[in-house]
């Protein structure tokens, strides 16, 4: 620019300034539209060196890699079918979890992931447990497939053998810049069936990781069939994955296992630790790990003819880590080694059965206040706590409740198991509809004829439903034979009916009043749970759940007086709870007993001409008295119940 000295001569340098930048801004932006597109590459971190069953925690962020070198020190060596006698390790397994965002591994044999210009000879898994199983060898002498041995099959070792390249970054994610991602490396050697190794749908070659779905309602762990890696002495004419199907003999079981990194706590104060997630996962990585300090799963070992599924009800915002134990127990069974020496755990999987950042159906980890969530607890206690202590001396409107409350439950879980892509909304309005009419229509037929058999068979039929909800929340609800759900809801109904039967033998008013005073307490301590953060009200969802959910009834776990009750449990809460139910429903019988009528109320259409009322319904024995003759009688005419053995008939 020439040299401006003069106000005019500064004007006309600014102007011309600023033109030429204007000219400069817009020829740089025409470049830019006009250049191809590439993306950002990622920072690479230098390889951290990582030992066999060594944890390492690194921190990323959006687009950082870091890579990873395992070395094998004693990488497996030539041998022949069996290969029993072989020494050093014959696959490598590497791992990858992290709590917020899906993480992705690459693994190579050859050369670093970064460096590798062969993208078929990289490896590549994504997810929040992401794992990658390679051998590091390879058979020859083989009859067809990879798993067909013969007599004269030899292993080599891999000539990259001794060094195992991966590197792990964050996948895309725009609510997450940074997390932190726990790495481990294993390996397994003859002796250790192959985790995965029979996977035909797998884009993966071996599938070692265990597989978690989640809804609502349950949650699903899969499992992919595992290879015993070597024929072991049984017949060579078919392939082990083959045979693993076909035969009776026994080869590998399977055995769930599970551990829980996060006490349960209220779902407004949910916490959740990613130090106390990757120190369960730890835990779970290895058979010793598992054996010491897992859970095993009620259901009993798998075998390799069973179904590769486990369902287990769902509990929000309760952190689980799942592992697959399997055995061989062909081999166990004829060495004097330890039964360890055959035995490798699945690469663990969790669930929070929430999610972090919206991203589907479930709802959100994060804590917080639940309007919806707070408004229905509050509604169900103080809706307890009314019929539980007055209810009696509100009659009509007693009946209301129970009737409301049926005939939506009843609905609800109808419309759930018949049509389960009903939206919740739209299911849950339907039955509150449903519940309202049936309620209206229970109070018009007491209206119109008085009857005294609506109440006394209403009142125990809902307080039924409860009281069989609890008996089923025992071991008794865990027998061999309940697994069947046609034989547990013919005996949830049997219950039902019987506690009916019963209320029935006692005086009306007595009736109403017992049942009033538990189920409305129950309702009482159903809502403060969610403010507490016991698992009192899964007694009554449990029933729900096994009548929606076939699957559940294979692996149920509902002993409300266990520690693993719908996960992690706190059994002196969950007793706390239990008891102080069981001393507030005696409390509001004693306040009803004292402060309400000592009969049932009159119909305000025909007055009481029933004084039946307060006697039992179903008494052992009875004979009746009419005090008028048959023809005058009217809903003015009096009925005398009394009994035979009556001095004052």
């Amino acid at each position: 620019l020439p040299v401006c000295v003069s106000a005019a001569a500064r004007c006309r340098c600014r102007l011309l300034l600023m033109q030429r930048l204007r000219l400069l801004l817009l020829v740089l932006a025409s470049a830019a539209l006009l250049m191809p597109q590439h993306h950002v590459l990622a920072a690479v971190s230098d390889p951290i060196p990582i030992s066999q069953s060594q944890f390492v925690e690194v921190t990323l962020t959006q687009g950082q890699v870091q890579s990873f070198v395992f070395t094998v020190t004693n990488p497996g060596t030539y041998c022949v079918v069996p290969c029993l006698d072989a020494d050093g390790p014959m696959w490598v397994r590497v791992a990858a979890h992290s709590m917020q965002v899906a993480v992705q591994l690459n693994v190579s044999m050859y050369a670093p992931p970064d460096q590798q210009t062969d993208a078929s000879l990289i490896s590549s898994s994504t997810g929040t447990s992401a794992s990658i199983l390679n051998r590091l060898g390879k058979w020859s002498n083989l009859n067809g497939g990879d798993d067909c041995f013969t007599s004269v099959s030899t292993w080599d070792a891999h000539p990259n053998g001794e060094q195992v390249y991966f590197s792990v970054m964050l996948a895309n994610s725009t609510a997450v810049t940074s997390a932190t991602v726990l790495v481990f490396v294993d390996t397994g050697d003859i002796t250790n069936p192959l985790p995965g190794g029979c996977c035909l749908t797998c884009e993966l070659e071996y599938d070692a990781l265990t597989h978690v779905v989640v809804n609502s309602d349950e949650t699903s762990v899969a499992f992919d069939q595992a290879e015993m890696g070597v024929s072991r002495g049984y017949s060579t004419s078919q392939c082990d994955c083959d045979y693993l199907l076909s035969t009776t003999t026994t080869t590998l079981s399977y055995e769930l296992y599970r551990f829980y990194p996060d006490q349960k706590t209220p779902s407004f104060r949910t916490h959740l630790s990613s130090a106390n997630l990757f120190d369960a996962i730890k835990r779970l990585s290895t058979v010793d790990g598992v054996l010491s300090n897992g859970l095993r799963v009620s259901a009993g070992a798998f075998t390799p003819t069973d179904k590769k599924s486990i369902s287990l009800p769902t509990s929000f915002a309760e952190g689980v880590v799942f592992a697959m134990l399997v055995t061989d127990e062909y081999q166990a069974s004829r060495s004097t080694k330890p039964r360890s020496a055959f035995q490798t755990v699945y690469t663990p999987a969790f669930t929070y059965a929430c999610n972090f950042h919206g991203e589907n159906s479930l709802p959100s980890c994060s804590p917080g206040l639940d309007g919806e969530a707070i408004a229905t607890a509050l509604l169900a206690a103080l809706m307890g706590l009314f019929v539980a202590v007055v209810g009696h001396r509100f009659f009509k409107t007693e009946m209301f409740i129970f009737g409301f409350t049926l005939a939506s439950s009843g609905v609800f879980l109808a419309l759930t198991h018949s049509v389960p892509d009903m939206a919740h909304a739209a299911r849950f309005g339907v039955s509150a509809v449903c519940g309202i009419v049936f309620a209206v229509v229970v109070l018009g037929l007491w209206y119109r004829t008085s009857s005294i058999l609506i109440p006394t068979m209403l009142f125990p039929a809902v307080c039924g439903v409860v009281v069989a909800a609890v008996i089923f929340a025992t071991p008794f609800g865990e027998l061999g034979f309940l697994h069947n759900n046609w034989t547990f809801s013919l005996m949830f109904a049997s219950g039902v009916a019987l506690v009916v039967v019963i209320l029935m033998y006692i005086e009306p008013h007595w009736n109403a009043r017992v049942s009033s005073s538990f189920a409305g307490m129950f309702a009482v301590f159903a809502g403060l749970d969610y403010f507490i953060g016991s698992n009192f009200r899964d007694m009554l969802l449990n029933v729900y759940k096994r009548a929606n959910v076939k699957s559940l009834t294979e692996t149920y776990e509902g002993n409300y007086f266990s520690h693993e009750f719908n996960g992690q449990t706190n059994l002196r809460l969950n007793i706390i709870m239990f008891v102080a139910w069981v001393v507030a429903s005696l409390i509001a019988l004693a306040i009803q007993a004292r402060f309400t009528p000592p009969a049932l109320p009159e119909s305000p259409r025909y007055g009481r001409y029933d004084v039946s009322e307060r006697r039992p319904l179903i008494p052992a024995r009875r004979r009746y008295k009419l005090t008028g003759p048959r023809e005058m009688m009217s809903p003015s005419t009096s009925y005398v119940f009394s009994d035979s053995n009556s001095e004052d008939e």
